[in-house]
């Protein structure tokens, strides 16, 4: 099947997406000082990503999976990476030596998965 390889890429970007978004919701308050990101930011973060996870599980298990909802993921994972090194390189967040590391762990996980997506979208293409 040549949908495989995208339906998993779309289940891990949902479990990984899923699990800083509830983590950075229930964890809010005593990530804050070791992070450097505000409480408040890390919940509008953790909903967002709270959020999106059972989105992307719900397009992984559909029936027949179309490429026009897979460039739609694509784009916002493209956008949070490229979010993410604007932050970074601005200093928008007063980020600790450990809020650092999270924010680029997590865009280089992030653009992991935009790469497995990608290569899941060109094989589903193929069909």
């Amino acid at each position: 099947m040549n949908d495989t390889l995208i339906r998993l890429a779309l289940r891990l970007d949902a479990l990984a997406s899923g699990g800083v978004g509830l983590a950075l919701l229930l964890a809010a308050p005593v990530l804050d000082g070791p992070l450097g990101l505000s409480a408040g930011t890390q919940r509008v973060l953790g909903l967002f990503l709270a959020l999106w996870a059972p989105l992307l599980l719900a397009l992984a298990g559909r029936p027949s999976i179309r490429p026009g909802p897979v460039w739609a993921v694509l784009v916002v994972n493209v956008l949070w990476v490229l979010e993410t090194v604007v932050a970074l390189v601005a200093g928008v967040f007063p980020l600790t030596g450990l809020g650092v590391a999270f924010m680029i762990v997590q865009a280089v996980t992030v653009l992991v998965l935009v790469e497995l997506q990608w290569i899941g979208l060109r094989r589903l293409q193929q069909v």
